[in-house]
């Protein structure tokens, strides 16, 4: 009997301690998404709490026509991400251009792309930035 009762407490107390402080702590969720700033101010990369990382990367096609002539290189696209995390479809630019081909599909590749949002004290704002696009050809 006197096992029982000891086993019970045993157990009582085992359910009852707090987790030892020698345990990493959790990761802390960085993510906004969902907690949208009340203000629609334009914030610049440098001046956010945490940066728009791509979430989902389109397929990006490399245009037929500049394969065929050789053309590579980077064209690097301004946008502003929403929000919601999407490039807000008319301030999709390039400011580094390549060749029209290229310039086309990056413009495709960032408007199609999904960002986690850019937070400043946690929430989800809008911000400005530049988006290097890669076409490079096998072999070069």
């Amino acid at each position: 009997m006197r096992w029982i009762v000891c086993a019970i407490i045993g157990a009582f107390l085992a359910c009852q301690t707090r987790p030892s402080s020698d345990l990493p702590p959790a990761p802390a969720t960085k993510s906004c998404a969902g907690f949208a700033s009340p203000d629609s101010t334009v914030y610049e990369e440098l001046r956010v709490d945490v940066k728009p990382a791509i979430r989902v990367s389109p397929l990006l096609v490399y245009p037929q026509e500049a394969r065929a002539r050789g053309v590579q290189g980077r064209v690097v696209v301004s946008a502003i991400i929403g929000f919601d995390g999407k490039a807000e479809p008319s301030s999709v630019q390039v400011v580094h251009r390549v060749d029209p081909d290229l310039d086309r599909e990056a413009i495709r590749y960032v408007r199609a792309a999904a960002f986690s949002p850019a937070c400043v004290a946690g929430r989800a704002v809008r911000v400005h930035v530049s988006i290097p696009v890669e076409f490079r050809l096998g072999g070069r």
